[in-house]
């Protein structure tokens, strides 16, 4: 029996009909390998390299999410550790208001000090005004004094070279008037 390819031609072969080549070498046919094995090879060489690159996806996936759950363990942890600082940083920034409310009490009461202060220097301004009017009346006295004392010894200078020449001890030299400063 032979197979025929017409399209008008088709005859069924037995049920028991052996096509691979070793039976057509025997019945003295050249094999021809049905078509859809022809597909099934190159089905099979895709699947081989969709099989690859999903493995290998796969494998990307897995160390992927290795990685993220890595990333998120370490953000935990590091949250964690924020969460502990700010509750230190709360607190020593209560402590800090609480210094805050004291230091503002000190400044009011030496805010109240100065004043007082200031009111005492505005007093104390006034007496040194006083006073620096009475030093500069008490400079013209002295001016004066001083004058009438230069006067009273160049008045006295001449009588007492006199006198000094008439001593019975001999008294030294003339008298030389008033010192220069008093001049």
């Amino acid at each position: 029996m032979t197979k025929k390819t017409g399209a008008s031609d088709k005859q069924q072969d037995p049920p028991n009909f052996d096509y691979s080549s070793g039976a057509a070498e025997l019945r003295g046919e050249v094999y021809r390998p049905p078509e859809y094995l022809e597909y099934l090879e190159k089905a099979t060489v895709a699947m081989r390299t969709v099989r690859l690159i999903v493995y290998a996806g796969m494998t990307g996936f897995v160390i992927l999410a290795f990685y993220g759950f890595f990333l998120i363990y370490r953000l935990t942890t590091d949250v964690h550790l924020m969460l502990g600082e700010s509750q230190k940083m709360t607190q020593q920034m209560q402590a800090m208001t609480r210094s805050m409310v004291n230091m503002n009490q000190n400044i009011s009461v030496m805010s109240a000090d100065i004043d007082g202060m200031s009111a005492d220097m505005a007093e104390m301004n006034g007496t040194i005004s006083n006073m620096s009017s009475s030093v500069a009346r008490m400079q013209q006295a002295v001016t004066l004094m001083q004058h009438s004392a230069t006067n009273l010894d160049r008045t006295v200078s001449p009588m007492m070279g006199t006198l000094n020449s008439m001593m019975p001890f001999g008294w030294p030299g003339n008298y030389g008037g008033p010192p220069p400063y008093a001049q």
